[in-house]
């Protein structure tokens, strides 16, 4: 998610801790730095922690794992059978609260995250430029945030060795910008699929941007005696996609799809050993 950083090769210093607070820095491959601030305390019956974390990379060489557009010089990575390598320059912020009622059990959590890519616009250029269309403005950023609810608490001396069972409510919205591939090796979320997806033939089509809902609820149970968790949850996602023959929200052919809805049943058990 944007926002919540990666997993590299770095160097890293933790603070010692002070009135609840921690800080922290990195440094590693691929020209990737960071720093972050953590906060846990008590007080009032209530326990709770946030935290806040600015990342930043510049990198060059094989970079198919983090979700930024590349540039091989004047060259993109527009089409699959490009070259991986090159290089992306990217920056996500993110932060989080948590709140619980020590005594009821009550608790509250939220989270927002934005990454922001400095040559999507580049990429998407070099995509338009290549079908025949004038480049358009894309938007270069991707921003969620998320909220849930619940209560986590003991139900009962009657339930035996079972602990404490936390059952929640969850929603989330994702705002992505120009839509590129996860893996990052097409610009602009592979075309010939978003063709077949927008239904418009050979013509190239570049993906804008989309708007996701995600709702949801679960339950856990915790059983103490065997360190084992069992859980229960249900989601639902809902989205938007927008896209255009360049890129832009408001580019040549724009249309705007819904994608079917999808309801998620997951269950299973963590055992800790």
């Amino acid at each position: 998610m944007p926002g919540e950083g990666d997993r590299w090769d770095l160097v890293k210093w933790d603070s010692p801790e002070f009135g609840g607070f921690v800080a922290s820095a990195a440094w590693g491959e691929d020209q990737f730095w960071d720093v972050a601030l953590r906060y846990a305390g008590e007080g009032h019956g209530f326990k709770y922690a946030a935290g806040i974390g600015y990342q930043n990379w510049s990198g060059s060489g094989s970079l198919n794992d983090r979700g930024c557009s590349i540039i091989n010089g004047t060259a993109v990575a527009a089409d699959a059978a490009q070259s991986l390598t090159g290089s992306a320059y990217c920056n996500t912020l993110g932060l989080s609260a948590s709140i619980i009622h020590v005594e009821t059990g009550l608790f509250f959590t939220g989270a927002y995250g934005v990454k922001h890519d400095e040559h999507r616009q580049a990429a998407f250029a070099a995509a338009a430029i290549a079908a025949g269309q004038a480049p358009g403005a894309v938007d270069q950023s991707d921003d969620f945030y998320s909220l849930q609810a619940g209560v986590e608490r003991k139900f009962g001396d009657h339930l035996g060795k079972l602990g404490r069972t936390t059952v929640y409510g969850n929603y989330e919205h994702y705002n992505t910008g120009g839509i590129i591939g996860g893996n990052s090796f097409t610009a602009t979320g592979r075309p010939r699929d978003l063709r077949n997806l927008f239904n418009t033939g050979a013509v190239t089509f570049l993906g804008s941007g989309a708007d996701i809902d995600v709702w949801g609820a679960g339950v856990n149970q915790n059983i103490e005696a065997a360190s084992l968790d069992v859980y229960l949850a249900w989601q639902r996602a809902e989205s938007d996609i927008t896209g255009s023959r360049n890129g832009s929200a408001n580019g040549p052919g724009a249309q705007t799809i819904s994608i079917e809805p999808i309801d998620l049943i997951m269950s299973g058990a963590v055992i800790k050993f």
